[in-house]
């Protein structure tokens, strides 16, 4: 195997590697299945495009970095009108505590699989 690939040769990166296709082909299925069944029922690419839009947008990802920045905006308004007070600064910090947990949460639970199988550092060549 090159080194490219071999961290497949530990079988955690090859079940991960696995299921990540096997996850994504679902998701593709199932947005072909969806808009399918939008356009025998409407007829309408507008919708068609809307349809695709409510099916592919809510990533975990998206939605936390989305939070994170109008969180940050909220800050720079309050600071730059001159209003701010601590327990502003509180309300923010925990909200994006809040916004921030599941995407760390996912990291980790990656994080720690990879970390237990040995060998998952990257080699120079």
């Amino acid at each position: 195997m090159t080194t490219t690939f071999s961290s497949l040769s530990l079988p955690a990166h090859r079940q991960w590697f696995l299921s990540q296709v096997l996850t994504a082909s679902g998701t593709m299925s199932q947005v072909v299945a969806l808009s399918w069944l939008g356009w025998q029922l409407m007829h309408s690419g507008v919708d068609l495009g809307l349809l695709t839009t409510c099916a592919l947008a809510p990533r975990l990802l998206i939605v936390t970095q989305s939070l994170y920045i109008a969180l940050s905006s909220v800050l720079a308004l309050v600071t730059a009108l001159g209003v701010a007070r601590l327990w502003h600064i509180f309300l923010l910090a925990f909200l994006s505590g809040v916004a921030g947990t599941p995407g760390t949460a996912a990291r980790q639970v990656y994080a720690n699989d990879f970390g237990a199988s040995g060998g998952s550092r990257v080699r120079s060549t």
